[in-house]
């Protein structure tokens, strides 16, 4: 085992290179045009992607309205807490995996 200035200085050395593999990831990124989206649909929360609006076009976004409970995760074998919902669709079903654990809220 190394000394603690060895393990300082290896620390500093692996975070400089990790800062400049990102930054040269970051310069090596290509931007996306207009016309590389095709017909992926994109939310507008920001004018990123929006050339120009005109005639009194203005960007709105709702807030969301509480509505009926879609999921509950109250099985003795869900936990405490889930996350990590994911839903899709496999042939004519949906499918839906979660993650369920229980938190030991005493710790």
């Amino acid at each position: 085992m190394g000394t603690l200035n060895t393990m300082k200085t290896n620390c500093h050395i692996s975070c400089v290179f990790a800062l400049l593999l990102a930054a040269q990831l970051t310069i090596a990124a290509k931007p996306l045009t207009l016309g590389e989206h095709g017909t992926q649909r994109e939310l507008f929360v920001d004018d990123h992607l929006i050339a120009a609006m005109t005639g009194g076009v203005k960007q709105h976004l709702n807030q969301p309205e509480p509505r009926e409970v879609v999921l509950t995760t109250d099985a003795p074998w869900e936990g405490n807490t889930s996350a990590y919902y994911t839903i899709f669709q496999d042939g004519d079903l949906f499918r839906m995996y979660y993650r369920a654990s229980h938190w030991d809220t005493e710790a």
